[in-house]
């Protein structure tokens, strides 16, 4: 498997980090596998039908619809544990590098298995529970 993934950059302040990190990724001869995203786009989802693995690591978060609509495009995504997280997700632990490369290894060395999983895996939208709340406040 040729594998492809692609990484949002939201949290990658840090020049030199990112730096450090295109430079590994041309090193490593990966560059045409992996695709850093930088600014708001559109419409996301052509990218994860063509992504075999969505990441995003970061360390603080909310409940962000790029995982949502991964998922519901039945692109396996890893992402860290810094909150709460829909069902079908590979968690890491927040801010530690070795679990989050564990995790992006395992997925990739077990591709068929999690691809398979997200078949059966059911993507909630949040929009039922807002409008259960604005019924209760509101009648």
């Amino acid at each position: 498997m040729n594998s492809r993934f692609h990484l949002r950059k939201t949290h990658f302040t840090e020049k030199l980090l990112h730096y450090q990190i295109n430079q590994e990724i041309m090193d490593k001869g990966l560059a045409n596998n992996i695709l850093f995203i930088t600014e708001p786009l559109l419409e996301v989802y052509p990218i994860w039908i063509e992504s075999d693995i969505f990441v995003r690591p970061t360390s603080t978060d909310g409940d962000p619809l790029s995982i949502r609509e991964a998922l519901s495009l039945k692109t396996p995504v890893v992402t860290s544990d810094a909150c709460p997280r829909p069902d079908g997700v590979v968690l890491f632990k927040n801010r530690d590098l070795d679990d989050f490369v564990n995790a992006v290894q395992r997925v990739l060395e077990n591709y068929d298995t999690y691809k398979k999983q997200l078949d059966s895996n059911i993507v909630e939208s949040g929009a039922g529970k807002i409008i259960n709340i604005y019924k209760h406040l509101y009648g």
